[in-house]
């Protein structure tokens, strides 16, 4: 089980999108939680559980874990808004970090960049070790075999020779895919 905490102006199906990618698990969601009124409204601080092996929507899932963003879209004293909240400094993910340069006419900007990539098995049985020279360089996040999430102790990946080898028995077979979510710092010199 993983936890997911809420802030304020949440609701119950706001953190269950965050959570799962769908309300399809909203009850599971609130009976992990302990939570026993749907009409609750969380509290900033809040902590939800969660089984991220039934995560509906990865896409959503790995995107809103990444930026660390929240759907907020409980009503409140301006009425029913929708909005996002990102956490600028829980997971030391930098949104938009900016470093003075030595030369006051030079502007460096760093930010990270998240995307996604796919790879399919080719004709070998049980591959395990797989050459990606396009995501070189490149941080990964978060791997999806087929539906099912990868944890971090089933592949090792070298961002400088760009191979993926899956380990502890995960193997990838002919026509399996993989989805790879991934992050990049860019600094921009001007």
């Amino acid at each position: 089980m993983q936890t997911c905490t809420a802030v304020e102006g949440q609701s119950l199906y706001d953190v269950c999108l965050n959570t799962y990618g769908s309300l399809d698990f909203l009850l599971k969601m609130l009976q992990d939680s302990g939570v026993s009124d749907i009409n609750q409204s969380p509290h900033s601080g809040q902590v939800f559980s969660f089984d991220p092996q039934l995560v509906v929507d990865q896409g959503i899932n790995r995107q809103l874990t990444v930026t660390n963003t929240r759907y907020a879209t409980a009503y409140s004293k301006l009425g029913s808004v929708y909005y996002t909240v990102i956490d600028q400094g829980a997971k030391s993910i930098p949104a938009n970090p900016y470093n003075p340069p030595p030369n006051p006419n030079q502007t460096t900007t760093m930010y990270e960049t998240v995307g996604n990539a796919q790879y399919i098995g080719g004709n070998v049985l049980g591959e395990t070790t797989i050459s990606l020279p396009d995501l070189i360089g490149k941080d990964f996040v978060q791997i999806d075999k087929e539906i099912k999430h990868l944890l971090e102790s089933e592949w090792l990946w070298n961002k400088t020779s760009g191979t993926l080898t899956l380990i502890n028995g995960v193997v990838l077979d002919k026509d399996e895919t993989l989805f790879i979510l991934w992050k990049e710092l860019i600094t921009i010199t001007s």
